[in-house]
């Protein structure tokens, strides 16, 4: 299965923590997963885990660039073959939902 998790940023943090658990389980179970985020201090822990990392502004609220963000994430849904997009913070859901009902996957 191929899952790309959306988040603002990966500093400090439970929503990040639990991010890079959920990346290094299902890798270490033959899933692909991708992280979208802001980058921050746990991005070593992905590259530590061999999970791929795309850096985005996913982190601003303005209109503009959310809505840049669904071009951004559909480019990536469609590049890494994703089955199933997981929003893990609002601001980053909105972008992300519009992605996932753009490339026609599923949505958490």
């Amino acid at each position: 299965m191929n899952i790309l998790q959306v988040l603002p940023r990966l500093e400090y943090g439970g929503v990040e923590r639990g991010t890079v658990d959920l990346a290094r389980f299902l890798s270490e179970n033959n899933h692909k997963c991708i992280v979208a985020s802001g980058g921050g201090a746990f991005k070593k822990y992905l590259d530590a885990a061999g999970v791929k990392h795309y850096e985005l502004p996913l982190y601003k609220k303005s209109p503009f660039v959310i809505f840049r963000m669904i071009t951004e994430l559909a480019d990536i849904i469609k590049k890494e073959n994703i089955e199933i997009v997981h929003a893990r913070s609002r601001v980053p859901a909105i972008a992300a939902f519009f992605a996932a009902r753009r490339t026609n996957v599923k949505f958490i």
